[in-house]
């Protein structure tokens, strides 16, 4: 076999080979500094309904407190009779009304639905130009009749596309805010590429991107269709945003055909939380999820005044808030970060070096050849194939592996400080190659988009664990098997229950158990991105964030760091209990590569909450050595003395 050391060379060097490609993500999450606060311009005109406001003084007010692009929706008859722009009357309800007098016999026969004309010459014309309406005088006014005919029924004319209002458009250019166009799929292609046209003809400095309405994208669910405008939108380079825990169909269709040219964007509503939590919320979105575009809804409360003021509460606090390295502006898409096929091979080669390495702790050569074999054809196949799941399943596997490795290969007895430090240094260094191999392999903007992600969280957190137990566990579990082959089952159960026997199991035990088990599940449930977090456990994320800038995990720097110390130093005292002590240990490691597998989180965000682990875990864990060592000899006199 190939000697260790060589092995560790070839792998640091391919690493330091593949480090390019990661520093160009760092460069692209840190260049990409510009943060944007969206709402909805038909949110801001609610509140000038009743005239206690003007659209002028509320656009003035929300710019002032921070806001800095305003999305607009694609205008509709219907959008316009919410704006008090026109009236709308079916023909039965006008009929009713002109009832018993001469207009009654002025009415069209033929079905359809009324409007009054417009006051403004701008809307005034887009009805004529879209509908050819008719007029007819009801009274002293005179009304358009739009009639059905055998495309369109009064239903679908009232939520006809009107293009995008170019007077909003002007008015939001006047108070200098950028604007977002929302835009709502159609069954009509024709229509849909009016939209594009329409997109482009209005692009200019004040930012124009895209950000698709409802549950799918404009073209769907016809994906030659999706293609084709995406393309068309993406040449005249208009950004799209993906909105972060949606999935709007057809979404990742365009992600890919565009080399993921799209801004992440977070919405909330200001009435649904407090102010204090949607701040929270906004600012470590953008500090610690790439996220540049901060979309919030406007509260609805009974006085136009008070939403007023509670949105502009919140707009100041979070420009207050936000660090300082980032800026207010126009958001845009990250800059393009290279995975070139050296980069792959490079990466890949060491991926396979490392696990090869890493199978040493099995002690059987049969099984490190077929770990070798494995790993180099599952590199071959990606490269050959270029399929993501291929790269997704290595990158899985490493994670997998590195936890294992880095506390099974140091979990040694040390007789002091200097000696433990050195192993947890070696401990953190495994680590380190670890998470640069599958950071350097799952690189790129479809990863920092989040659109593509690091699959198999729930594994990185529970195999290392069930690893690391039978490993400990093995000359107990091996002795069994060999003397028991036949029944192996049967006696761990048996043994089992004598064990609890001996142990005069009482009910507050089975309670324990149980507190254990459900102790366990909340560690495995509260893994994922969505999890739930405590009341008590987001008061001190808060406080620890403002003091650190991002928090360390409780996972490592309170759990397990402090016990991988405390067993290197109890290994040298007790072996058997010290190593028991490893599997919760293995906690730490597997935690900072899970750290690192949110590939949405800024590298160096997830640098710097390491960091702060890997210390306050290593000084909490010499105190524990310290009141072990207290416990230990006090137990120890009391022993004798007895």
């Amino acid at each position: 076999m190939i000697k260790r050391k060589y092995l560790w060379i070839s792998i640091v060097i391919l690493v330091i080979a593949a480090l390019p490609g990661i520093f160009q993500r760092w460069d692209a999450e840190v260049d990409n500094n510009t943060y944007e606060l969206v709402t909805p311009y038909e949110e801001i005109q609610e509140l000038t309904l009743n005239k206690t406001l003007t659209m002028d003084t509320a656009l003035d007010t929300l710019e002032e407190a921070g806001l800095t692009t305003v999305s607009l929706n694609q205008s509709t008859l219907s959008d316009w009779e919410q704006q008090d722009i026109i009236d709308i009357y079916s023909k039965n309800y006008l009929k009713e009304i002109v009832r018993f007098t001469a207009d009654d016999d002025r009415l069209p026969e033929n079905s359809g639905f009324f409007t009054t004309i417009p006051e403004n010459s701008y809307y005034n014309n887009k009805i004529k130009e879209h509908f050819d309406p008719s007029e007819v005088t009801v009274g002293n006014e005179i009304l358009y009749f739009i009639a059905d005919d055998l495309v369109d029924t009064e239903e679908s004319k009232l939520h006809t596309y009107l293009g995008y209002d170019q007077l909003v458009l002007d008015q939001l250019k006047r108070h200098d805010l950028s604007y977002i166009f929302r835009v709502e799929n159609t069954e009509e292609h024709n229509v849909n590429k009016a939209i594009v046209n329409d997109i482009i003809k209005q692009k200019d400095g004040n930012s124009s991107n895209v950000l698709f309405s409802g549950e799918e994208v404009l073209g769907s669910p016809n994906i030659k269709e999706i293609k084709e405008l995406s393309d068309k939108l993406s040449q005249a380079e208009i950004v799209f945003y993906n909105i972060e825990f949606a999935n709007q169909h057809g979404l990742t269709t365009i992600a890919r055909n565009v080399d993921y040219d799209f801004i992440r964007l977070h919405s909330l509503r200001l009435d649904e939380e407090s102010i204090e939590v949607s701040v929270d919320k906004s600012v470590r979105a953008v500090k610690e999820r790439n996220i540049r575009s901060i979309f919030f809804h406007i509260p609805i409360v009974e006085d136009p005044l008070e939403s007023l003021d509670i949105s502009k509460e919140y707009l100041s606090a979070v420009m207050n808030q936000m660090p300082d390295q980032f800026i207010a502006g126009d958001a845009t898409a990250f800059k393009k970060v290279d995975f070139t096929l050296f980069t792959q091979i490079v990466t890949l080669l060491a991926g396979v070096l490392f696990a090869f390495l890493a199978s040493k702790i099995m002690k059987n050569d049969k099984l490190r050849i077929i770990t070798l074999i494995f790993m180099i054809a599952l590199a071959a196949l990606y490269l050959l194939s270029q399929k993501l799941i291929l790269l997704q399943a290595f990158a899985l596997i490493i994670a997998i592996i590195t936890p294992i490795y880095a506390v099974i290969s140091t979990g040694k007895p040390s007789a002091n400080i200097k000696s433990i430090s050195i192993q947890y240094l070696k401990a953190l260094a495994i680590s380190l190659v670890g998470i640069t191999i599958v950071i350097g392999l799952l690189n790129g903007n479809a990863f920092i988009t989040g659109f593509e992600s690091f699959r198999g969280v729930k594994l990185v957190y529970i195999i290392p664990i069930i690893f690391v137990t039978i490993f400990v566990m093995w000359n107990e579990i091996s002795t069994i098997y060999y003397k028991y082959k036949g029944d192996f089952m049967g006696e761990c159960i048996r043994r089992t229950i004598h064990f609890l026997k001996a142990f005069n199991v009482k009910y507050w035990h089975l309670i324990i158990i149980g507190l254990v088990g459900f102790v366990f599940y909340y560690y495995v449930d509260r893994s994922g991105n969505a999890a739930d977090v405590l009341s008590i456990e987001i008061i001190i994320r808060q406080k620890l964030e403002e003091l650190l800038y991002t928090r360390p995990r409780t996972k490592e720097f309170l759990i397990g760091f402090p016990i991988f110390i405390l067993a290197l130093h109890v290994m040298w005292i007790n072996r058997k209990w010290g190593r028991f002590l490893l599997i919760p240990a293995t906690i730490g490691f597997l935690s900072i590569m899970n750290t690192f597998t949110h590939l949405h989180i800024p590298i160096y965000v997830s640098i710097l909450r390491t960091i702060y682990g890997v210390v306050f875990g290593y000084l909490i864990g010499l105190l524990l050595i310290y009141l072990f060592n207290i416990c230990y000899r006090t137990i120890t006199k009391a022993l004798k003395a007895g």
